[in-house]
């Protein structure tokens, strides 16, 4: 990356436009940044990692803080760049974020910061998007650039002189070795795991031996108590187990047989005595059976009363059938009976109806006829509705018109005496206004005045005792002019001379209001004066707004009364048009209603007689049927159907009863000489005995079982405990092997191996790179000292107990002494810094993969070397800069301006801010 030209706006100490054209300086050899302190020199290099970067190559400012403090407020802030990269052009333009003035209104606004890149081939926006860009094309960050490109003496002197540790912290930025550190830790921690890991599992063991069961044996149960102390080891524990375990398995053995024999005796037992229960109910269901033999006797006899007595019962119902048979034919009978009365009995509701209709149209006839000789009266009274509604009409619209103008002639003279306020308060204002500027203008002239007179004392103040007078010309000057203490100064004079340009003009338009608000007057004055003259004589007086007040009371009284006879009118016209409309209407219902009347006339003679012929066949109808109506003979007839039905039934009844019994007699029989069979032949069995036997056997095997019991739980028991303890015993062994080759690892990276030097995994890998950075330092060292001085790696430290690897020391080949490299003076540490720098900037180049910067600077420190080693500096620069680099030097130094032709000079203006300038 090589610099074309760098523009720089309000940036920094340069307050304005500052352009500067590396074209100038060539493509290659050395170029000096001079000038005085604190001009900017260094901001020059801040600018174009700005540009690139979005920040400054320093980490103490921000982007943000680069706005210049000199600059004018309406003067923008950026940084415009053009380099060239692998043969192409690029153009990048970047401001930072400041505050500057509102474009509207007062106060100030935020702007925000932005970026541009223009490639070859394409237009680049947007701060992330060019960012992003530049890492493409560049291939470093900011971090790496200022490294690479920028060499300062101090920074690059703390490297020389550091120590393993604090070289480790600084190789760890430039490298980013983080990831070698990260691995250390990890393997540390993992390490500390596993140890953590085994430590649980020792205690969960300690914990499932302190479970084992301990046997009755005392010399078994000794030896285990060992093991839950801990004394034994892990074999020992293991057989202890399971030799008790084979014994309780013996033990088990025996107790189960023991029990299954006293099982076989209880099942025995129980059999005799189930015998001895089954022969007891026997007995028992014998006399049950006896008791029920002599109660089915009794019932028999009842039931045999009740058979007969439904016989009887049925012999005498004999007829009932028949007399059914002859109801039921009547039925049908019943039903026409009832729906001929029901007939009759919708004839009459309708009969009922129909004279109820003639009533009442007789009676709407009686009111039509009333309401259509009322409509007739009324329409001869109203036939001179309308004929003075036009009249009323004509006079109400010459009252409006009269109004019309007197409100006109009202609201005129109301926006005339508005007018007439207005203008005095603009006179008002003007005559103030006045005032004011001619005080402010005399103000000016008279401080205008005094600054011409202070001309001549400032003229003075830079005359010199020997020196020509640039008025008169004379060398002596006896009397100078005195500068007096009330002159203003120059802005104090231009803010004078604005203040009154402004008060000018606003009086200016205050007048010019005034004038405004007098011709507005004027106009309604005329207007009022012409709408007077269009009304009657009476308003020609001094008072034309009093009696226009007065003539709209009367004129609005005139307009309601004759508005109230206009509505009078309208409804005599409207009540006259509607009885127009209705009497046609009326007479038409009056014809229409006479009609239906003498429709319903003929009809209601017609349904009497046909209601008087349905009454004589009802009454036939009854005559003939023993009931009065269908439902007194239908339940007639239901309550005899019962009757024989029960009879019926009952019979059926008994008849069954006296069956079932004679078969539970029957069947009671067979089972009672079944029951004396099965007594007379059992053997005599004595519960008692059985009962004592029985006890005695249930008390065995309760304590056989109790003993089973115990044994079954301490086999289960210790078997958990020997399975838990194998598994752990394995998980421990594992662990072991695990943390015998993680504690080698963890101690070989972080360098804790006893008796070893302590070389951490990331100081391993930076010493490779460190004994790179060296080989190329050394050329540079080797040059600059003619062959003295040469940088060496220490490969032991100077205890075992402190980090070593990264230590330097220095080789003297005049005496062949290896020392320290914090022995060598100023001016050799500032050549052995120098070559450091200029080795790890190249070393940093190849590791950010073969990027092309054809362009350095070096800032400062070359005041501590002498005449023959400054040339040397210069000269070992000077073979940097002919491989196609430019290389720029930031110094005060005096003599490199000599040696340097080509040159960047930077002063400081007296008004404030920087310029450069290049000089060749």
């Amino acid at each position: 990356m090589r610099p074309i030209q760098l523009t720089m706006s309000a940036f920094g100490p340069y307050a304005g436009k500052t352009v500067l054209d590396f074209d100038r300086l060539g493509t290659h050899g050395l170029y000096l940044i001079t000038g005085d302190t604190g001009a900017g020199k260094t901001t020059i290099f801040d600018a174009i990692a700005f540009a690139l970067f979005g920040e400054p190559s320093g980490n103490i400012r921000s982007g943000s803080m680069m706005r210049s403090k000199y600059a004018k407020p309406e003067t923008e802030t950026y940084v415009e760049l053009e380099f060239a990269y692998r043969d192409k052009r690029y153009i990048i333009l970047r401001n930072p974020e400041y505050l500057r003035p509102a474009k509207r209104g007062s106060g100030v606004t935020k702007q925000t910061g932005g970026a541009t890149l223009t490639c070859p081939d394409r237009v680049i926006a947007g701060k992330r998007e060019v960012d992003r860009a530049v890492y493409a094309l560049l291939g470093i960050d900011r971090n790496q650039f200022t490294q690479i490109a920028m060499i300062a003496q101090g920074d690059f002197l703390k490297l020389l002189l550091a120590s393993t540790d604090e070289r480790i912290q600084i190789f760890r930025r430039i490298f980013r070795t983080e990831r070698y550190q990260k691995l250390q830790n990890r393997l540390q921690a993992a390490y500390r795991t596993e140890k953590e890991k085994r430590a649980a599992c020792v205690q969960e063991v300690q914990g499932t031996l302190r479970r084992i069961a301990l046997p009755e044996d005392p010399a078994r149960r000794e030896q285990l108590q060992l093991a839950q102390e801990g004394q034994l080891l892990p074999s020992e524990i293991q057989t202890l187990l399971e030799a008790a375990l084979s014994a309780d398995e013996t033990a088990l053995s025996d107790c189960r047989a023991a029990l299954e024999t006293t099982e076989e005796q209880q099942k025995q037992l129980t059999a005799q005595l189930a015998q001895a229960k089954v022969l007891a109910q026997v007995q028992t269901e014998l006399r049950s059976a006896c008791a029920e033999r002599r109660r089915l006797t009794e019932t028999e006899s009842a039931q045999k009363k009740r058979l007969d007595a439904a016989r009887t019962a049925a012999a005498g119902a004999a007829g009932m059938p028949e007399q059914l048979a002859h109801l039921e034919q009547q039925l049908p009978q019943y039903a026409a009976l009832a729906e001929k009365a029901q007939s009759m009995q919708q004839l009459q509701t309708q009969l009922d109806k129909m004279q109820q209709k003639k009533t009442t149209q007789a009676a709407q006839i009686q009111q039509t006829e009333e309401a259509a000789a009322s409509g007739r009266e009324q329409l001869e009274q109203l036939s001179d509705a309308g004929e003075q509604l036009e009249k009323y009409h004509r006079q109400y619209a010459e009252l409006e018109e009269q109004l019309r103008k007197i409100s006109a002639l009202t609201d005129t003279i109301q926006q005339l005496h508005q007018a007439e306020a207005e203008r005095a308060q603009a006179q008002q204002k003007y005559q103030k206004l006045s005032l004011a500027a001619q005080a402010v203008r005399e103000t000016f002239l008279a401080q205008n005045q005094a600054f011409l007179d202070a001309q001549a004392g400032l003229l003075a103040k830079s005359l010199r005792p020997g020196k020509p007078c640039p008025v008169c010309g004379a060398a002596e000057h006896p009397h100078p002019a005195q500068i007096p203490d009330t002159a203003p100064s120059r802005e104090a004079l231009s803010k004078l001379r604005r203040e009154s340009e402004q008060a000018q003009e606003t009086a200016a338009s205050a007048s010019a209001e005034a004038g405004r608000c007098k011709g507005t007057e004027d106009a309604l004055l005329q207007s009022v004066q012409a709408q007077v003259q269009a009304l009657p004589e009476e308003f020609h007086g001094s008072a034309p707004e009093q009696h226009a007040a007065e003539k709209q009371a009367e004129l609005r009284n005139e307009q309601t009364a004759l508005q109230e006879k206009i509505c009078a009118e309208e409804r005599r016209m409207q009540q006259k048009e509607q009885l127009r409309r209705r009497l046609p209407k009326l007479e038409a219902q009056l014809k229409e209603q006479q009609e239906t009347l003498r429709e319903i006339e003929p009809a209601c003679i017609r349904m009497q007689t046909q209601m008087q012929q349905e009454q004589e066949q009802l009454v036939q109808l009854r005559q003939n049927l023993p009931f009065p109506d269908y439902g007194t003979a239908k339940a007639q007839t239901d309550r005899l159907r019962r009757q024989y039905e029960a009879i019926c039934q009952e019979q059926d009844a008994a008849e069954a009863g006296m069956q079932k019994l004679s078969e539970q007699i029957h069947t009671l029989e067979g089972k009672m000489t079944a029951l004396r069979r099965q007594l007379d032949e059992a053997e005599p069995i004595v519960p008692e005995e059985i009962q004592q036997k029985s006890q005695a056997l249930a008390a065995a095997r309760t304590r056989l079982e109790e003993q089973r019991n115990a044994l079954f739980l301490r086999q289960h028991t210790n078997e958990e405990v020997l399975r838990q303890f194998t598994a752990l015993q394995k998980q421990i062994d594992a662990l072991e092997q695990r943390l015998m080759w993680m504690g080698s690892l963890s101690d070989t990276a972080n360098g804790t191996l006893g008796g070893k030097e302590k070389i951490m995994l990331e100081t391993f890998v930076q010493m490779t790179q460190f004994d790179r950075i060296l080989a190329r330092s050394n050329t540079r060292l080797m040059m600059m000292s003619r062959g003295q001085y040469e940088l060496l790696r220490r490969e032991e430290a100077e205890n075992k107990q402190s980090h070593s690897g990264l230590d330097l020391d220095v080789l003297d080949h005049y005496n062949g002494t290896r020392r320290s490299v914090k022995s060598l003076s100023g001016g050799e540490s500032f050549q052995a810094s120098l070559s450091l720098a200029l080795g790890l900037s190249e070393e940093i180049q190849s590791a950010a993969g073969g990027i092309q910067m054809d362009t350095m600077f070096i800032d400062e420190g070359f005041g501590a070397l002498d005449e023959e080693a400054l040339e040397q500096a210069i000269r070992a620069l000077s073979g940097i800069s002919s491989q196609n680099r430019l290389v720029g030097i930031i110094s005060h130094v005096a003599e490199l301006k000599d040696q340097v032709e080509k040159q960047i000079l930077v002063k400081k203006d007296r008004t404030g801010g920087s310029r450069a300038e290049i000089i060749l």
